[in-house]
């Protein structure tokens, strides 16, 4: 008998993952708006992945509503291994346009060192900005690393 619903084959048309499957691979080909982020700087999707059904048995479904996507090294592509389901917030701290700094043999973003040490982000890239040492931007106002 036919599927009524055209060629469905894994029934998860419509979801959230499917849709994050879709807008993954469409990132990585020409003609998408943010190519030049993505496939255009030689990210790539795993080939297997063009199948749903394998991209899920090897990704699986988030463990909870809400995550996003990411990859692990942004420099290299979707394949296994090298993505992983993140709140929002995790993404956005793994974008290649964050400002890393190293304290004590720890790197975190401008922003996790910010939330930390109880620093203003924007504080920390302006003194980054300013030429200050990774220790001289993580420190606390009064401190005479200024």
């Amino acid at each position: 008998m036919a599927n009524p619903k055209g060629n469905l084959k894994h029934g998860y048309c419509g979801t959230p993952i499917y849709g994050t499957w879709q807008n993954m691979r469409r990132r990585c080909r020409p003609g998408h708006k943010d190519f030049e982020f993505y496939g255009g700087r030689g990210i790539d999707c795993d080939p297997r992945w063009d199948d749903f059904a394998v991209f899920l048995a090897d990704v699986g479904p988030p463990p909870h509503p809400g995550l996003q996507l990411d990859r692990i090294d942004n420099d290299k592509g979707y394949w296994p291994g090298n993505v992983r389901w993140v709140t929002r917030k995790e993404n956005c701290l793994n974008r290649r346009s964050n400002m890393l700094l190293t304290l004590n043999g720890k790197t975190q973003t401008a922003q996790e060192w910010g939330e930390e040490l109880g620093i203003k982000p924007a504080t920390i890239r302006q003194r980054k900005y300013r030429g200050k040492t990774d220790v001289e931007a993580l420190a606390q106002p009064n401190s005479a690393a200024l």
